[in-house]
């Protein structure tokens, strides 16, 4: 007898979500000064057309993963040309070589990748020194031929993000339609 497969989903365990409702009530949100502003997170170029398509008010971020093996560049670009800014989520998501740098670890190379092309990053440790680390990275930059060098890196989504969810609703047999690419305020 055949197993089944953990990631079949049922029609019935879909939920589909109104983006143009859960959008607008975040605008009236941000109109009311309940948020500062309001912002995605996972959303392609695709689903932020749609978005854009009839917003008032455009997302401020699209939070996404975004490391030197997965730069985005399409996505980066269409955020740039729409006023959105970009938070990177995962910007150590692949170990990189310190380029012939003395004295910079590779988390910091990775940093310096994303901020500069103007990405924000988030960036998370409990350990004191790292983060006294973290901090330094405004202390120097990358030559132009690091800079190349990184560019010319083979590109591979990692896709963390959805996977987890992925996992966590095939466990309960729920699965919100839209799910990955969620909708946030921030207060």
């Amino acid at each position: 007898m055949a197993e089944a497969n953990p990631f079949e989903l049922d029609p019935e365990d879909v939920v589909p979500i109104d983006f143009k409702s859960v959008w607008t009530a975040m605008e009236e949100c941000q109109t009311l000064g309940l948020a500062k502003s309001i912002s995605v997170s996972n959303f392609s170029c695709k689903k932020l057309a749609g978005i854009l398509s009839f917003a008032k008010i455009p997302p401020a971020i699209n939070q996404v993963e975004m490391n030197p093996a997965w730069q985005q560049r399409k996505l980066k670009e269409f955020c740039k040309a729409n006023g959105i800014m970009i938070a990177a989520y995962s910007p150590l998501g692949v170990t990189g070589a310190v380029w012939g740098t003395k004295g910079v670890l590779g988390s910091e190379v990775l940093i310096e990748i994303a901020k500069s092309k103007g990405i924000i990053i988030v960036t998370k440790s409990f350990n004191k020194e790292r983060l006294k680390q973290n901090h330094g990275i405004f202390d120097w930059k990358l030559s132009d031929e690091q800079c190349k060098k990184i560019a010319e890196i083979p590109q591979s989504r990692q896709m963390l993000c959805n996977f987890l969810f992925l996992k966590l609703a095939t466990s309960s047999r729920l699965r919100i339609s839209g799910m990955e690419n969620f909708m946030m305020i921030i207060a």
